[in-house]
């Protein structure tokens, strides 16, 4: 079964026994797979909030008492969420292999690959003292306001990688 296709389980029950047996039974099923493993439902909103995100399925979030999941049907170009960034105005913000999101209410829109700027592959995101998004990967990309400016290297050694952002 591909991994796509795969049904990924977090088990959640307070009693270790009951855990123990029911991780047994999802563990013979071909298409299911046991992700993460929790004693409450505390522990486990504590789990999704470490790592909200999940490897290729996309964006995973717990609010109100229950987990969403955006993918590609909530305009989600990648499944591979690296980062996830709120600023100073709680917007939420999301980075993937494939592009740059922003996560408004229930909807992801797109940032990047339009309006002329470049589809870039996200590693990190943060914002400074001056209010302004830095999101580094396939180059900077620096949000400020309505201006958006995308930096890279010309040189021939460079990959463009950027991989953390830390003002001092």
């Amino acid at each position: 079964m591909s991994d796509s296709t795969t049904i990924r389980v977090i088990l959640v029950d307070d009693h270790p026994v009951v855990r123990f047996g029911l991780a047994a039974i999802i563990g013979l099923q071909p298409d299911m797979a046991m992700v993460a493993e929790a004693g409450s439902g505390e522990e486990a909103c504590a789990l999704c909030a470490r790592q909200p995100a999940t490897e290729g399925g996309g964006l995973l979030r717990y609010q109100h008492g229950s987990f969403r999941i955006f993918g590609a049907a909530e305009g989600l170009t990648n499944g591979f969420v690296r980062v996830i960034f709120e600023d100073s105005h709680q917007n939420l913000w999301v980075g993937t292999d494939r592009g740059l999101f922003r996560l408004q209410q229930e909807t992801l829109t797109r940032v990047d690959n339009r309006d002329g700027i470049p589809q870039i592959s996200v590693n990190t995101i943060c914002e400074d003292r001056a209010g302004r998004l830095l999101v580094g990967g396939s180059g900077l990309l620096i949000l400020s306001g309505q201006a958006i400016t995308h930096y890279t290297s010309s040189e021939a050694m460079a990959d463009n990688s950027i991989r953390t952002i830390h003002q001092t």
